[in-house]
């Protein structure tokens, strides 16, 4: 082992030694760069990411959190008066730890806790202002831990008592402010709402009143008309419609005449009101018997017999003819029926377009001198017919129609367009660069560093220069040299030489007899010996 270790340390000593200066400067300072760049590179990535931590206006309480991190021994930041900042690793678990020390609940007073402790002799009137209270401050506590832009919420609630009468009964409301980081969406408005109200038997969504910090109203007042929600649901079916009907023509336009060649507006006109139709039914298989009546009606006729003659025609009076009786029956029954029937009322649906407004605008184009000069007729025909039917209308206006469809033509002064293209090509430029460049860089630099790498550790070059060429004799066949044409003549007879020396002269024989041979791989390997 010793013996490998010293091979190998003389075989560097030699390595070394054959440096130039040049080389040796390189081949010291490459793994000190490299190092000094890696241990760059890990600082660099371990670095810790700060992040936000807390952003709040209570000035107080932000001290209060600062004062805790650092008995903590928390490394932390405050860039301005209403944030901390700390390690991204870390703010999940300080969050908690804060929330437990109720540093940022937003509770203003104990929360269900109050209950642990109960006093002898509460009185009614006690336990529902503990159970306000308490109540109070959970949905406080439930308002911040459920938003990250929420600093800290109030809540009051309004719960009055039961009445015996229903009409001395008033509903219960409630109000909350929010102090927030920025402004908070109608979402989250409509979520607050909708928490409070569901904590408090009978509250509506609409009596919550959420208030900002500077106690301006978030929340829709609870007295407004009830239409006005209506007419802002219209509004923005209307714009829905509007855009897209825009979108459609934009799209064609773009294709047809180019981009800022156009100009495009559409209003619709929908039908809110409400209809309805009475539409009545009659079930005719299963009629309903109403009444019955049975009328009957008896004819009785007295009649004669007997023999022909006189006595035939006389009233039988029970002495010698023999009379008999007559009679007709007539039996009727009136049945009346009624069909069952029934009236739905059928909503029309609302919302149909009654009128649609189109107003387009084109730029003239432009002919070979680069002059701009309108469109003949036929194109404006063409075009006005493709855009009608794109936006539902016919091609062409009939008489009684409502809808208004306007195509005009004039040249755009297209000065401003051009300088927002310019400065939205640098822009992307910039941007493209600002991406791009650190790339383009660190490619280069290590680039650099191969290349040096390279020159450091190759070869040294030849001089350049003219090598002159040794002429090799051909030899036409090979044949056996004596000692004296070999130049070993003062040797005398080769077995009276060491064995070293024979098989040296031996060797040198058997090359001699191979450039006999073959003269030209023996140049070859010449040539390539002296250009290595």
């Amino acid at each position: 082992m010793q013996e490998f270790v010293q091979q190998l340390r003389d075989q560097l000593t030699r390595i070394w030694e054959t440096l130039s200066l040049q080389q040796k400067v390189i081949f010291v300072s490459a793994p000190v760069l490299l190092l000094l760049f890696m241990a760059v590179a890990v600082y660099w990535a371990s670095r810790p990411q700060l992040v936000t931590l807390v952003t709040m206006d209570d000035r107080s309480q932000l001290a209060a959190i600062a004062d805790y991190l650092s008995q903590q021994g928390v490394r932390y930041e405050i860039p301005n008066e209403r944030t901390i900042l700390v390690d991204k690793n870390q703010r999940a678990r300080l969050l908690m730890q804060l929330a437990k020390e109720d540093l940022i609940s937003g509770r203003t007073g104990p929360g269900w806790e109050i209950f642990d402790q109960t006093t002898l002799g509460m009185t009614d009137r006690m336990f529902d202002a503990q159970f306000k209270r308490a109540l109070e401050n959970e949905l406080a506590s439930t308002i911040v831990q459920g938003s990250n832009n929420i600093a800290s919420a109030d809540v009051h609630l309004n719960i009055p008592k039961d009445r015996l009468f229903r009409a001395d009964s008033s509903p219960p409301t409630a109000s909350v402010k929010v102090v927030s980081r920025g402004i908070l969406s109608k979402e989250q408005v409509q979520g607050i709402q909708n928490l409070v109200a569901m904590a408090v038997e009978k509250l509506e969504p609409k009596r919550v009143a959420v208030l900002d910090s500077k106690n301006q109203l978030l929340s829709e007042d609870a007295d407004i008309e009830p239409g006005v929600t209506l007419k802002a649901k219209q509004l923005e079916i209307q714009l829905f419609i509007e855009n897209t009907l825009r979108t459609k023509v934009e799209n064609a336009l773009e294709r047809l005449v180019g981009r800022d060649n156009y100009l495009v507006e559409v209003n619709v006109r929908p039908d809110w009101t409400e209809k309805s139709t009475k539409q009545t039914h009659i079930d005719s298989t299963n009629p309903a018997v109403i009444s019955e009546k049975t009328y009957t009606e008896e004819n009785t006729v007295p009649t004669t017999s007997g023999p022909p003659g006189v006595e035939a025609n006389v009233q039988d009076t029970g002495i010698g003819a023999t009379g008999g009786v007559s009679g007709t029956n007539i039996e009727e029954t009136i049945t009346n029926y009624q069909y069952p029937w029934f009236e739905t009322l059928v909503k029309d649906p609302i919302g149909e377009v009654k009128e649609i407004s189109v107003a387009i605008a084109l730029d003239f184009v432009e002919d070979e001198q680069n002059n701009k000069v309108p469109r003949t007729p036929d194109q404006i025909d063409k075009l006005t017919r493709l855009l009608r039917t794109m936006v539902t209308l016919p091609e062409v206006q009939v008489p009684g129609d409502v809808h208004k469809f306007t195509l005009i033509e004039y040249p755009f002064d297209d000065t401003e367009a051009r300088m927002m293209a310019r400065a939205e090509l640098w822009q992307n430029v910039s941007a493209l660069s600002r991406s791009v460049l650190p790339v383009i860089f660190f490619l280069i630099v290590a680039y650099l560093a191969y290349y040096l790498f390279q020159r450091a550790f190759a070869p040294s070059e030849r001089e350049e220069g003219v090598q002159e060429e040794i002429p090799i004799e051909p030899v036409s066949e090979a044949k056996e040299l004596s000692l004296s044409q070999l130049g070993l003549s003062e040797f005398g007879d080769i077995a009276s030489l060491p064995a070293e020396e024979q098989r040296r002269l031996k060797m040198q024989e058997h090359v001699i007899h191979y450039a006999a041979e073959k003269p030209d791989e023996v140049a070859a390997i010449i040539k390539a010996w002296l250009s290595a």
